[in-house]
């Protein structure tokens, strides 16, 4: 009697050697060019490119405005009701000036000028210390993104030697 199992053919239990996706060693390809590890390899990479040049822009930003530097921000961070209330203490400074000329320190125009002066300037500061407090959580929030996002791509890394040491040993 010829044994069984020379006769018949071999039921495969999964994949072959040279198929795309092993299961056994968790490497699954697409389309037989890169494997779901590398895919996501390389998509983490990018958003941690991302999400490492927003932090450094978020990081530059909030720095310009807690050194009072409000002139150079960008558009897209910049705060109207901020621009607003310099507008109108470069005019009152300006009108103070024209006063000045007029009229002596104890006048009462330039009094109730230096008081409004006074006052839009503390509207400007408290403005520009919530745009500060803004931009800081924003910031930090970017920092947080950054260190997950390579947290996630270093464990993808890891993930990628493992497999890679898997492929060579499939090979053998």
């Amino acid at each position: 009697m010829i044994p069984r199992h020379a006769n018949s053919k071999r039921k495969s239990n999964g994949p072959t050697r040279n198929s795309p996706i092993t299961p056994e060693h968790n490497i699954f390809s697409t389309e037989g060019k890169e494997t779901l590890t590398t895919d996501k390899l390389s998509r983490l990479h990018d958003q941690a490119t991302r999400v490492e040049t927003e932090r450094l822009l978020k990081q530059s930003v909030y720095e310009e405005v807690k050194a009072g530097r409000l002139s150079g921000l960008p558009a897209a961070f910049s705060d109207p009701k901020l621009s607003g209330l310099q507008s109108k203490l470069e005019e009152l400074e300006a009108n103070l000036g024209k006063l000045a000329l007029k009229y002596g320190p104890e006048h009462k125009a330039i009094i109730e000028a230096k008081l409004e002066i006074s006052t839009t300037r503390t509207q400007l500061e408290s403005s520009r210390k919530t745009l500060e407090d803004k931009l800081k959580g924003e910031y930090a929030l970017a920092v947080r993104d950054e260190e997950s996002l390579k947290a996630a791509l270093s464990g993808a890394k890891g993930e990628a030697v493992t497999q890679n040491q898997a492929n060579i040993q499939s090979a053998c």
